[in-house]
Protein backbone atom coordinates (compact mmCIF):
# COMPACT_ATOMS: atom_id res chain seq x y z
CA UNK A 1 0.00 0.00 0.00
CA UNK A 2 2.63 2.45 1.07
CA UNK A 3 4.74 2.03 -2.25
CA UNK A 4 1.91 2.51 -4.37
CA UNK A 5 0.92 5.86 -2.84
CA UNK A 6 4.84 6.87 -2.61
CA UNK A 7 5.03 5.93 -6.66
CA UNK A 8 2.10 8.23 -7.29
CA UNK A 9 3.69 11.07 -5.23
CA UNK A 10 6.21 12.40 -7.74
CA UNK A 11 3.83 12.47 -10.13
CA UNK A 12 0.99 14.80 -8.18
CA UNK A 13 3.83 16.88 -7.15
CA UNK A 14 4.75 17.43 -10.87
CA UNK A 15 1.15 18.10 -11.48
CA UNK A 16 0.46 20.50 -8.91
CA UNK A 17 3.93 22.36 -10.09
CA UNK A 18 3.35 22.76 -13.56
CA UNK A 19 -0.18 23.65 -13.02
CA UNK A 20 0.53 26.19 -9.93
CA UNK A 21 0.67 30.02 -10.95
CA UNK A 22 3.71 30.66 -8.88
CA UNK A 23 5.32 27.77 -10.47
CA UNK A 24 8.99 29.01 -11.86
CA UNK A 25 8.41 28.18 -15.35
CA UNK A 26 5.38 30.45 -15.31
CA UNK A 27 6.37 33.54 -12.94
CA UNK A 28 6.33 36.96 -14.56
CA UNK A 29 9.76 38.12 -14.68
CA UNK A 30 10.84 41.98 -15.58
CA UNK A 31 12.78 42.72 -18.22
CA UNK A 32 14.92 46.21 -17.20
CA UNK A 33 15.57 48.31 -19.84
CA UNK A 34 18.18 51.47 -19.57
CA UNK A 35 17.62 54.48 -22.01
CA UNK A 36 20.22 57.24 -21.92
CA UNK A 37 20.79 60.55 -23.83
CA UNK A 38 23.26 63.37 -23.47
CA UNK A 39 23.27 66.92 -22.37
CA UNK A 40 24.86 69.32 -24.58
CA UNK A 41 28.92 69.62 -25.13
CA UNK A 42 29.73 73.40 -26.71
CA UNK A 43 29.55 76.41 -25.50
CA UNK A 44 28.76 75.56 -21.92
CA UNK A 45 29.91 78.74 -20.65
CA UNK A 46 32.38 79.35 -17.55
CA UNK A 47 32.49 77.48 -15.72
CA UNK A 48 30.67 74.66 -18.15
CA UNK A 49 27.23 74.14 -17.58
CA UNK A 50 27.49 70.43 -18.32
CA UNK A 51 23.76 70.02 -17.58
CA UNK A 52 22.24 72.09 -20.40
CA UNK A 53 19.37 70.66 -22.51
CA UNK A 54 19.09 72.96 -25.85
CA UNK A 55 21.48 71.59 -28.70
CA UNK A 56 21.77 67.89 -28.00
CA UNK A 57 18.28 65.70 -29.43
CA UNK A 58 19.28 63.12 -27.56
CA UNK A 59 17.98 65.14 -24.24
CA UNK A 60 15.23 66.99 -25.87
CA UNK A 61 13.22 64.38 -27.03
CA UNK A 62 14.11 62.36 -23.59
CA UNK A 63 13.58 65.26 -20.99
CA UNK A 64 12.46 68.38 -22.86
CA UNK A 65 15.12 71.89 -22.78
CA UNK A 66 16.20 73.27 -19.71
CA UNK A 67 19.27 73.00 -17.14
CA UNK A 68 19.68 70.84 -13.86
CA UNK A 69 17.84 67.58 -12.95
CA UNK A 70 14.71 67.50 -14.54
CA UNK A 71 12.23 64.60 -14.85
CA UNK A 72 11.52 62.80 -18.31
CA UNK A 73 9.18 64.56 -19.66
CA UNK A 74 10.13 65.17 -23.29
CA UNK A 75 8.21 63.38 -26.38
CA UNK A 76 10.37 60.14 -26.61
CA UNK A 77 10.22 59.41 -22.95
CA UNK A 78 6.87 59.78 -22.91
CA UNK A 79 5.33 57.51 -25.55
CA UNK A 80 8.06 55.23 -24.51
CA UNK A 81 6.02 55.09 -20.79
CA UNK A 82 2.49 55.06 -22.49
CA UNK A 83 3.93 52.19 -24.92
CA UNK A 84 5.09 50.29 -22.31
CA UNK A 85 2.10 50.20 -20.23
CA UNK A 86 -0.62 49.20 -23.18
CA UNK A 87 1.70 45.97 -23.18
CA UNK A 88 1.06 42.75 -21.21
CA UNK A 89 4.72 41.81 -21.32
CA UNK A 90 6.37 43.42 -17.90
CA UNK A 91 9.15 45.96 -18.53
CA UNK A 92 10.73 48.28 -16.63
CA UNK A 93 12.04 51.91 -18.31
CA UNK A 94 14.66 53.83 -16.58
CA UNK A 95 16.35 56.98 -18.32
CA UNK A 96 19.54 58.46 -17.47
CA UNK A 97 21.00 61.77 -18.82
CA UNK A 98 24.75 62.04 -18.95
CA UNK A 99 27.51 65.03 -19.31
CA UNK A 100 29.36 65.21 -21.90
CA UNK A 101 32.72 64.60 -19.79
CA UNK A 102 34.89 61.13 -19.76
CA UNK A 103 34.79 60.65 -16.45
CA UNK A 104 30.97 60.51 -16.72
CA UNK A 105 31.18 56.83 -17.93
CA UNK A 106 31.71 55.19 -15.30
CA UNK A 107 28.37 56.22 -13.48
CA UNK A 108 26.25 54.08 -16.02
CA UNK A 109 25.04 51.20 -14.05
CA UNK A 110 24.36 48.90 -16.65
CA UNK A 111 25.43 45.82 -15.09
CA UNK A 112 21.19 46.09 -13.67
CA UNK A 113 19.96 46.25 -17.21
CA UNK A 114 19.17 43.39 -19.73
CA UNK A 115 18.88 45.65 -22.44
CA UNK A 116 20.70 49.38 -22.85
CA UNK A 117 20.00 51.90 -25.65
CA UNK A 118 22.34 54.72 -25.91
CA UNK A 119 20.96 58.45 -28.11
CA UNK A 120 23.30 60.68 -29.22
CA UNK A 121 23.71 63.24 -31.52
CA UNK A 122 25.97 62.39 -34.50
CA UNK A 123 24.30 63.11 -37.87
CA UNK A 124 25.44 66.69 -38.89
CA UNK A 125 24.42 66.68 -42.88
CA UNK A 126 20.88 65.39 -42.77
CA UNK A 127 17.51 65.60 -40.56
CA UNK A 128 16.04 62.58 -41.51
CA UNK A 129 18.80 59.92 -41.52
CA UNK A 130 19.32 58.16 -38.04
CA UNK A 131 22.25 55.71 -37.31
CA UNK A 132 22.46 52.32 -35.47
CA UNK A 133 26.28 51.46 -34.35
CA UNK A 134 27.04 48.14 -35.21
CA UNK A 135 30.25 47.62 -33.23
CA UNK A 136 32.77 49.92 -31.85
CA UNK A 137 36.23 51.17 -32.54
CA UNK A 138 38.90 50.49 -29.83
CA UNK A 139 40.02 54.49 -29.19
CA UNK A 140 38.97 57.30 -27.11
CA UNK A 141 39.85 61.17 -28.91
CA UNK A 142 39.27 64.33 -28.63
CA UNK A 143 38.63 66.85 -26.16
CA UNK A 144 35.11 66.34 -23.41
CA UNK A 145 33.11 69.29 -22.47
CA UNK A 146 35.13 70.54 -19.44
CA UNK A 147 38.13 70.69 -21.78
CA UNK A 148 39.70 67.00 -20.85
CA UNK A 149 41.60 65.68 -23.71
CA UNK A 150 42.13 61.75 -24.15
CA UNK A 151 43.58 59.87 -27.39
CA UNK A 152 44.08 56.11 -26.09
CA UNK A 153 43.07 52.84 -27.07
CA UNK A 154 40.91 51.75 -24.01
CA UNK A 155 41.88 48.20 -24.16
CA UNK A 156 45.26 48.28 -25.07
CA UNK A 157 46.71 46.04 -27.52
CA UNK A 158 43.21 44.57 -28.45
CA UNK A 159 41.56 44.64 -32.05
CA UNK A 160 41.34 47.70 -33.72
CA UNK A 161 37.42 46.77 -33.76
CA UNK A 162 34.74 45.15 -30.66
CA UNK A 163 32.46 43.44 -33.05
CA UNK A 164 28.80 43.33 -31.69
CA UNK A 165 27.67 39.79 -30.58
CA UNK A 166 25.17 38.04 -31.88
CA UNK A 167 22.07 38.84 -30.12
CA UNK A 168 23.17 42.84 -30.75
CA UNK A 169 23.24 42.01 -34.80
CA UNK A 170 19.66 40.54 -34.96
CA UNK A 171 18.56 43.41 -32.88
CA UNK A 172 20.34 45.39 -35.24
CA UNK A 173 18.61 43.38 -37.84
CA UNK A 174 15.25 43.79 -36.64
CA UNK A 175 15.44 47.78 -36.13
CA UNK A 176 16.64 47.90 -40.05
CA UNK A 177 12.93 46.60 -40.91
CA UNK A 178 11.59 48.40 -38.84
CA UNK A 179 8.95 51.40 -39.96
CA UNK A 180 10.27 54.62 -39.90
CA UNK A 181 7.67 57.49 -40.32
CA UNK A 182 8.44 59.47 -43.88
CA UNK A 183 11.51 60.88 -44.42
CA UNK A 184 12.91 58.92 -41.99
CA UNK A 185 15.34 56.28 -42.44
CA UNK A 186 17.53 54.30 -40.40
CA UNK A 187 21.62 53.29 -41.31
CA UNK A 188 23.50 50.47 -40.33
CA UNK A 189 26.59 52.63 -39.43
CA UNK A 190 29.99 50.21 -38.66
CA UNK A 191 32.56 50.84 -36.43
CA UNK A 192 35.17 53.25 -37.84
CA UNK A 193 38.37 55.16 -36.33
CA UNK A 194 36.44 58.94 -37.46
CA UNK A 195 34.23 57.51 -34.73
CA UNK A 196 36.22 57.82 -31.47
CA UNK A 197 34.69 60.47 -29.44
CA UNK A 198 32.88 59.89 -26.17
CA UNK A 199 29.39 57.92 -27.93
CA UNK A 200 32.19 55.71 -29.36
CA UNK A 201 33.71 55.22 -25.80
CA UNK A 202 30.31 54.78 -24.33
CA UNK A 203 29.15 52.31 -26.52
CA UNK A 204 32.59 50.04 -26.66
CA UNK A 205 32.17 49.71 -22.83
CA UNK A 206 28.61 49.22 -23.35
CA UNK A 207 29.42 45.68 -25.69
CA UNK A 208 32.77 45.09 -23.55
CA UNK A 209 29.96 44.64 -20.06
CA UNK A 210 28.29 42.50 -22.56
CA UNK A 211 31.53 40.21 -23.37
CA UNK A 212 32.25 40.70 -19.58
CA UNK A 213 28.90 38.55 -18.89
CA UNK A 214 29.21 36.49 -21.18
CA UNK A 215 32.24 34.72 -19.89
CA UNK A 216 31.30 35.31 -15.96
CA UNK A 217 27.66 34.78 -16.15
CA UNK A 218 26.76 32.99 -19.39
CA UNK A 219 24.29 36.11 -19.76
CA UNK A 220 23.95 35.71 -23.40
CA UNK A 221 20.69 37.71 -23.89
CA UNK A 222 21.68 40.68 -23.20
CA UNK A 223 21.68 43.46 -25.43
CA UNK A 224 23.28 47.34 -25.95
CA UNK A 225 22.96 49.16 -28.83
CA UNK A 226 23.52 52.91 -29.75
CA UNK A 227 21.37 55.62 -32.06
CA UNK A 228 23.14 58.77 -33.27
CA UNK A 229 20.39 61.28 -33.90
CA UNK A 230 20.24 64.00 -36.35
CA UNK A 231 19.74 67.73 -35.87
CA UNK A 232 15.68 68.42 -35.59
CA UNK A 233 14.28 70.43 -38.18
CA UNK A 234 12.14 73.37 -38.04
CA UNK A 235 12.33 73.68 -34.16
CA UNK A 236 10.40 70.52 -33.55
CA UNK A 237 11.75 67.73 -31.73
CA UNK A 238 8.22 65.57 -32.13
CA UNK A 239 9.12 64.24 -35.64
CA UNK A 240 12.54 62.91 -34.57
CA UNK A 241 10.90 61.23 -31.33
CA UNK A 242 8.42 59.47 -33.29
CA UNK A 243 10.64 58.01 -35.74
CA UNK A 244 13.55 56.84 -32.87
CA UNK A 245 10.26 55.56 -30.65
CA UNK A 246 10.11 53.18 -33.70
CA UNK A 247 13.30 52.03 -33.77
CA UNK A 248 13.19 51.31 -29.87
CA UNK A 249 10.11 49.29 -30.30
CA UNK A 250 12.51 46.75 -32.67
CA UNK A 251 15.06 46.54 -30.35
CA UNK A 252 12.69 45.61 -27.27
CA UNK A 253 10.89 43.20 -29.56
Amino acid sequence: MFIRVFTFLPIIFLHIVMNSPMSFAQAPTTQKVLITGFYDWRDLGTPPEQTRCRDNPSCRILATEGIGPRDFLGPLAQSLKNWNQSQKTKMQIDFELLPVTWEALGTLPRERYQIVIHLGLGVYDSFHRILIEDGAYNLRKGKDAIGTSRKEEIEPGKPDILQSPPQVTVGIHRALNAKLPKPFHLVKATARKSNAYLCNSTYYEALQNLTQNIKEAHQTKNEAYFLHLPHREEQSDRALSNAVFEVIKALLH
